[in-house]
């Protein structure tokens, strides 16, 4: 049973049972090329349970971040130094892959998906 849900990542499927998201498009980080890159950032179409504030809670559709893939032997730094959220920064996309993420940056941040399943470090530099 999940308590607070909001933040929480829903698969989209269309009416065939398989996935509705074929816009995907990704984004090398550090590199224009998957060969020399540190990870992917991948923005799709999402369904999110998002909260506002008042303890209710909603259904939200669009188009964003849903996750961030760190490579094998490869570090991701998610740093929270220039956010501008109200509320602090927060990440509700799925941290995936065999590599590493260093979270960074001078306020707090919160990072969370119930999908995340990276196999590498986490690093917490700074205050986030």
């Amino acid at each position: 049973m999940v308590e607070r849900a909001e933040g929480l990542q829903l698969n989209l499927i269309n009416e065939n049972g398989g996935d509705a998201s074929e816009k995907r498009v990704i984004r090398y980080i550090n590199s224009d090329s998957v060969a020399n890159a540190d990870g992917a950032a991948v923005f799709d179409y999402l369904a999110m349970i998002d909260g506002n504030g008042d303890g209710e809670e909603g259904l939200c559709l669009g188009f964003g971040l849903k996750a961030i893939e760190s490579y094998f032997g490869k570090t991701v730094t998610l740093d929270s130094t220039d956010s501008v959220a109200v509320g602090g920064p927060l990440l509700n996309a799925q941290l995936t892959g065999a590599g590493s993420f260093v979270f960074s940056g001078s306020q707090d941040a919160k990072a969370g998906n119930a999908g995340s399943d990276y196999s590498g470090a986490t690093i917490v530099d700074g205050l986030a």
